[in-house]
């Protein structure tokens, strides 16, 4: 039975309190991407093939994003609006 890598809703905000608050925290890549609003595999591709993605970083085989620096890169990629 394959595990279902679904983080809910109620973690992202969780994830979010805690960036207000000023705590340095590493999240996963299922949890970076749902806190951006895609899937992990999308994130897991943008990763594979270079395209712009958050900074991460590697430490063996996983996978890690300091949530900061999503939010972050989120503001800097966004659209202005008119």
């Amino acid at each position: 039975m394959k595990k279902n890598k679904c983080v809910s809703r109620v973690r992202v905000m969780e994830l979010m309190e805690a960036n207000v608050q000023g705590v340095p925290m590493f999240i996963n890549s299922e949890e970076a991407a749902a806190v951006m609003g895609m899937t992990g595999r999308a994130l897991q591709n943008r990763r594979f093939r270079k395209l712009n993605s958050p900074p991460y970083l590697k430490v063996g085989r996983l996978v890690r994003y300091r949530l900061d620096e999503v939010v972050s890169w989120m503001n800097y990629e966004a659209v202005p609006g008119f």
